[in-house]
């Protein structure tokens, strides 16, 4: 079974909510949770511990209303489409084992609002519905400000096991939706506690609503097990989280594709204790393997390279994950959220069970204690938060000082740019936008496969012929082992890998035993003159310039090339030097380095 859920968690952003509510859905085990007052401008995804976070705010930057979807990582590969609409509609698209399921996430206007924001809302809601393909389990889930009551001519669209015996206007307008729409109000039909059935808490607890609603399309009812809150969930908001508890399994078929890749962390390279340990590691292992020469032709094949580069590369990678990697999720992580913020919010998830479970007598007196200690969490995560801003400055000032340019420029650009979510989707070459991860990378293929693959037409020029007639030896001489380590010791740090994941940094500092290894692995390739395949690979990273983050034409891209195919590629340009005098005329001496 899956566990969905909706929640309207009232704020995303503040400093720590993001990591609270990942934390709450972690432990309750929710798979797919629908989100309400993220607050968050634009549209995009965020990545956490557990959790992938779709959403869908406002167009204006303000920070107001927003809806998304929290998917568990386990489940991201399974995402077909995400569609942001605006800050009270987003839609997400699952792959199913047999059937594949639609999710809507809404924020409708309150019961005081006026009619005209009601009926755009719920017309808004209905051109999306139409959208949805027609045989996926179709679940509207979120935040409706509805009482739905149990009449009994409203029925079979609602169930009678509703809070309230009446609705109110924002519930009529959501039972004739889903009447029209042949879908049914899930949250109103299976037996619980009162206190199980309310999803917003009045300060003080003295009212309770249910307000928050599960919709589905009748032909799938039956898979819907239970629909319930769980009042224990608690990241400071006055509604409780909603579970759905679903009969439906989700396709697995994709899902080892995409494993937590570790990187290496360069601030510990900087370590002098962790680099001796990397090298002694690195030496022991590289020890343990028999020598590179092999019998007779071997070392001329393509197999034996291949399967000699895989031995070095995985060494490393093996190596430096014990010593110096940290996982993808850590990298992740707040600095500034420590175990003290763990600890207080604990103390507030307590606080507020004390007062749900205290009888009317001590009712207030423990929500009194529960609205303080969500204060003091507030304003530790907030002054946690500062503490690392203001120690971050400070450090900023020391590398100034100290002529670390580098790094003082890396936080000065990271405070004046501020905060900037990740884009999820792109516009395709008609200018339509798209935010399923395959139609995505289709349209960033297409457009480097047409800007980099220009046709061009060549001809034959005399100063082509000259060229063909300069004459080489007919030997050149091979790299020597003092030659490589030239060449890897002058290479630049903090550069980014290519496909291999392997930095200078570890090539330099690796010891004796892996420069050894580069050095025979690179003599191999020189004689048989056959480079392993994934030396023809780059990875191309788009950067943006300016403009709009989904047009492809605001984003230019760099490759990222293997490191080990630099060293070759500069052993080659150091013997293609000699012949530069003769190919370059005095008219391009300005292209040439003195």
């Amino acid at each position: 079974d899956l566990r969905f859920g909706s929640w309207n968690i009232r704020t995303l952003n503040q400093p720590g909510a993001m990591i609270t509510v990942s934390n709450e859905l972690a432990k309750h085990k929710m798979d797919v949770i629908a989100l309400q007052e993220t607050r968050w401008p634009g549209s995009g995804k965020q990545i956490t511990r557990d959790y992938e976070i779709y959403y869908s705010g406002t167009d204006n930057n303000r920070f107001y209303g927003g809806v998304g979807f929290a998917i568990n990582r386990k489940y991201v590969d399974n995402i077909l489409k995400f569609q942001p609409i605006d800050e009270r509609l987003c839609y997400l698209r699952l792959k199913g084992r047999f059937k594949n399921v639609s999710m809507i996430s809404i924020y409708a206007p309150t019961e005081e609002s006026d009619d005209e924001r009601k009926e755009m809302f719920y017309s808004r809601l209905d051109n999306l519905f139409e959208t949805l393909p027609n045989y996926d389990i179709k679940i509207i889930l979120g935040d409706a400000n509805a009482k739905v009551g149990t009449e009994t001519r409203w029925k079979p669209t609602i169930g009678k096991e509703s809070l309230h015996n009446v609705s109110n206007d924002n519930g009529v307008r959501l039972i004739t939706f889903a009447g029209a729409a042949d879908l049914c109000v899930a949250s109103t039909m299976f037996p619980h506690k009162d206190i199980h059935k309310g999803t917003w808490v009045s300060p003080g607890g003295r009212t309770v609503n249910q307000i928050d609603h599960v919709l589905i399309d009748q032909r799938h009812e039956k898979i819907i097990e239970d629909v319930r809150c769980l009042r224990s969930a608690e990241c400071g908001s006055d509604h409780y989280l909603v579970l759905v508890k679903v009969k439906q399994r989700i396709s697995t078929s994709r899902r080892e594709k995409h494993k937590a890749q570790k990187k290496i962390c360069f601030e510990k390279i900087k370590d002098s204790e962790l680099v001796d340990t990397l090298r002694a590691d690195l030496d022991i292992e590289f020890g343990k393997i028999e020598d590179l020469e092999g019998e007779g032709n071997d070392t001329q094949t393509a197999d034996f390279i291949e399967k000699q580069w895989s031995t070095l590369k995985n060494v490393i990678k093996e190596t430096t994950n014990k010593v110096i990697a940290v996982s993808s999720t850590e990298s992740q992580k707040k600095p500034w959220f420590d175990t003290e913020c763990a600890e207080i919010i604990e103390k507030r998830v307590k606080a507020k069970q004390q007062w749900l479970s205290s009888d009317q007598t001590q009712k207030e007196q423990y929500y009194e204690a529960y609205k303080h200690m969500n204060r003091e969490v507030v304003k530790l995560v907030r002054q946690k938060k500062r503490e690392y801003i203001n120690n971050s400055l400070r450090k900023a000032e020391n590398d100034r000082t100290k002529n670390n340019a580098r790094d003082f420029y890396r936080t000065v650009r990271f405070f004046k740019n501020g905060y900037k979510p990740r884009t999820s989707g792109v516009k395709d070459k008609h200018g339509n936008t798209t935010n399923e991860p395959e139609k995505v990378l289709e349209t960033w293929k297409e457009y480097f496969k047409n800007l980099l693959n220009v046709e061009t037409q060549l001809t034959e020029t005399e100063e082509g012929e000259e060229i063909l007639n300069i004459g080489v030896d007919n030997e050149v001489e091979e790299p020597t082992l003092g030659e490589v380590k030239k060449t890897i010791e002058n290479m630049k740090n903090n550069k980014s890998p290519g496909e291999d994941g392997i930095p200078v940094e570890i090539l330099k500092y690796g010891g004796e035993g892996l420069q050894i290894f580069v050095h025979k692995l690179i003599l191999m390739i020189w004689r048989a003159e056959i480079i392993p395949k994934e030396w023809n690979e780059a990875v191309v990273v788009p950067l943006h310039k300016k403009g709009d983050k989904m047009d492809c034409n605001n984003y230019r891209g760099i490759s990222l090339l293997n490191t080990t195919y630099k060293i070759l590629s500069k052993l080659i340009l150091v013997r293609l030097k000699q012949y530069e005098s003769d190919l370059i005329g005095e008219h391009q001496a300005g292209f040439v380095k003195e």
